[in-house]
C-alpha cells in the first residue's frame, strides 16, 4: 500500500489505526452540536431521532460504507484503491 499522503508525507503502519480514533473524536461533537439539535427542531423528539430511526441510519450509513468500499476496491477507481488517503476515506468518511 503506498502509505504517502498530501504529496510526500509517508504515514507509519502504525498510524493508519490512529485515523479511526482521531475520527470519532472528530465526529462525536459535530453530531452532539450540530446535527442533534437540528433533528430536535425538524422532528420535535427530545433525543433527536427515535430509537428506531436510530437503528435505521447506522444501517444505511453501514450500507453506504461497504458499498462505497466495494466500488472503490474493485470499481471504477481501481488504480487509487491502494492508497492509504483511499482506503481512509473508505473507512472512516461515512
Amino acid at each position: 500500500m503506498d502509505r504517502r499522503v498530501f504529496g510526500g508525507l509517508e504515514l507509519p503502519p502504525a498510524a493508519l489505526q490512529t485515523i479511526g480514533a482521531a475520527s470519532v473524536l472528530t465526529f462525536v461533537p459535530v453530531y452532539d452540536h450540530l446535527l442533534v439539535p437540528a433533528l430536535r427542531y425538524a422532528t420535535g423528539n427530545p433525543s433527536g431521532l427515535t430509537l428506531l430511526q436510530h437503528v435505521g441510519t447506522g444501517m444505511a450509513v453501514s450500507l453506504a460504507t461497504v458499498s462505497s468500499r466495494r466500488w472503490l476496491r474493485l470499481g471504477g477507481w481501481r488504480s487509487r484503491a491502494s492508497t492509504a488517503w483511499w482506503t481512509t476515506l473508505g473507512r472512516r468518511c461515512l
